[in-house]
């Protein structure tokens, strides 16, 4: 019985942590004052196998964290009324479709991200790694922290928050996105998100920022001062629905390339004022509902832009109940085609107000 004690010993030192010395030497001792040896030599052997099995863990999570340097920490709110029920903690192309009932892949997104997502992504849970899906039922409800780790540098984060509006908060300073070239829809319908600092991210390669935003309702702070969007061409609804937003800057926003910037600040209710005046619109031809639903906007100066190839205004200022200048001095309307209530219901907006060389675009104002 001696010699098994000396062998195991020295398992027992590189295993066992001070916890588990603690409750072997209560049970040793209690044993011992029984004096019950077979029993004793039982405890110790699950104790170890136990121990060692602690340990392949720890070293396979070691392994694992090497592997998984991209790290997303969020923090999610689960209200009485969600308790059990499929709550949307990250998304894909292809949920979108499914809920969305899309039929055909060509009208729609390219499944690019799909494996990438399932096959390099894990997700814990207050610390506890879960099964990899795109929902998860809590079962009671309070605030929980959840972490996204991910295996390699994505090219496609198109639709990955999306309808998480659960989620209200998200650190991103350990996200590589050097290789994103698609970033539709990235969080759209983050409904209870209000803060998010993008100042860390790289966009350099993103060519889509399609609805990035979209419906962001409870963002009150949005920071993309070091955003580069000299590659993307498409901004659509990039901002629509961002309706708690007061302010935006853009100063650093590089538009040459883009060509849609239809919706791009749709519904932004709560915007009071926006500089615009570095943008190059010299290749955009879709500003349709391009700053419609904007309430407290009073002032906007468009004078920079260049309008020589946009074939569509339709509901430009559509609704911007609180704009009393307007300054479309430079604004080309030859190759328009759809001018459609370009100013309707812009109550406050009088004639003498907008500055244009373009009677047309005067005689619009109802």
């Amino acid at each position: 019985m001696k010699n098994s004690k000396k062998v195991v010993s020295n398992k027992i030192k590189q295993n066992l942590d001070y916890e588990s010395w603690v409750c072997l030497l209560i049970i040793s001792l209690i044993l011992i004052s029984v004096n019950d040896q077979v029993l004793l030599f039982i405890i110790f052997s699950l104790i170890i196998i136990c121990s060692i099995i602690k340990r392949d863990k720890q070293e396979e999570e070691k392994e694992i964290s090497k592997k998984y340097k991209n790290i997303i920490i969020g923090e999610i709110e689960i209200k009485p009324e969600d308790v059990n029920k499929d709550i949307q903690i990250i998304n894909s192309y292809e949920n979108i479709k499914r809920i969305n009932n899309y039929e055909n892949d060509e009208d729609d997104l390219k499944n690019e991200n799909e494996k990438e997502i399932k096959k390099n992504i894990r997700i814990k849970i207050n610390g506890k790694l879960i099964q990899f899906s795109y929902t998860y039922k809590f079962k009671k409800e309070g605030k929980y922290l959840i972490e996204y780790a991910i295996k390699i540098n994505l090219t496609n984060t198109n639709h990955l928050f999306c309808n998480c509006r659960n989620i209200t908060n998200l650190n991103l300073t350990k996200f590589n996105t050097q290789k994103i070239t698609n970033m539709y829809c990235m969080f759209s319908n983050c409904s209870s998100l209000t803060n998010l600092d993008l100042s860390d991210f790289n966009t350099q390669n993103v060519i889509d920022m399609y609805g990035m935003f979209s419906n962001c309702s409870s963002l009150t702070n949005l920071n993309l001062s070091n955003f580069n969007t000299g590659n993307v061409t498409n901004m659509s609804c990039i901002f629509n629905g961002c309706s708690s937003l007061t302010k935006l800057d853009l100063s650093n926003f590089s538009t040459h390339k883009v060509t849609t910037m239809d919706n791009m600040f749709a519904n932004c209710k709560s915007l009071t004022n926006l500089d615009l005046s570095n943008f190059n619109t010299q290749n955009v031809t879709d500003m349709g509902s391009m700053f419609s639903y904007c309430d407290s906007l009073q002032k906007l100066n468009l004078s920079n832009f260049n309008t020589q190839k946009v074939t569509d205004m339709y509901f430009m200022f559509y609704d911007c109940k609180s704009l009393i200048s307007l300054d479309l001095s430079n604004f080309n309307i030859q190759n328009v085609n759809d001018m459609d209530g370009m100013f309707n219901n812009c109550y406050s907006l009088k004639k003498n107000n907008i500055i244009s060389k373009v009677d047309k675009i005067l005689n619009l104002l109802n």
